[in-house]
């Protein structure tokens, strides 16, 4: 088997949204090199269409194929939440790194779902933690995710951000996406834009 790998001069190159595989920043770079990779098994010759993509942050260079691979891994890449929000929702705060780890990997079907499934514990982990009746924890619990956000969730722009969540997190299990133009990071964005605002209200509402 033979593999050759041809490559331009180094410029601007399409944008591409990815963790930089050395300093594990989330990023979106434009510079680097594009190229094609040619793989002959003396039966067949197969083309894909790889870059590499320099960070703007630390100016290494991360390899990328059409199919998703990447190299290298940043194995390390997980956000670091509120000691507020950990407190209240240890479940959401490790299903959240266990999706950063799939993105990190480019596997961005897996990363989505779980983004979806950490938001619905971030959502009714805060509502129950701010219900002090017994029986109404109950109930959230069972309830879905939209009558949480419409029902109980008082803090307009709690709401807001976590509607605007939830619509995203739903067209991530859908067989046919209907907003394209988003992707795993734009949910991913939403869900910390919520987080943010849960830490302010929870702040706001503790004894002194």
């Amino acid at each position: 088997m033979t593999i050759k790998y041809t490559w331009n001069s180094p410029l601007r190159i399409g944008s591409k949204d990815y963790i930089c595989g050395h300093c594990g920043r989330d990023i979106s770079s434009e510079s680097g090199y594009f190229g094609q990779k040619e793989t002959n098994n003396g039966r067949f010759v197969t083309r894909k269409s790889i870059t590499i993509h320099i960070c703007h942050k630390c100016q290494r260079p991360t390899y990328h194929e059409e199919d998703g691979y990447q190299a290298p891994i940043y194995e390390n890449a997980q956000t670091v939440f509120p000691d507020e929000i950990v407190r209240i929702s240890p479940k959401f705060v490790k299903i959240f790194g266990q999706s950063e780890h799939s993105e990190a990997k480019s596997h961005d079907d897996i990363a989505g779902v779980g983004y979806g499934k950490a938001f619905e514990f971030l959502i009714k982990d805060y509502l129950i933690h701010a219900e002090p009746r017994a029986d109404e924890k109950v109930k959230i619990k069972k309830e879905t995710l939209h009558d949480c956000i419409q029902k109980r969730v008082s803090n307009e722009k709690i709401r807001k951000a976590a509607e605007k969540a939830k619509i995203l997190r739903n067209d991530e299990t859908h067989y046919e996406k209907i907003y394209t133009d988003k992707d795993v990071r734009d949910l991913k964005k939403l869900i910390q834009a919520t987080v943010h605002w849960i830490e302010i209200d929870l702040l706001t509402e503790a004894d002194l």
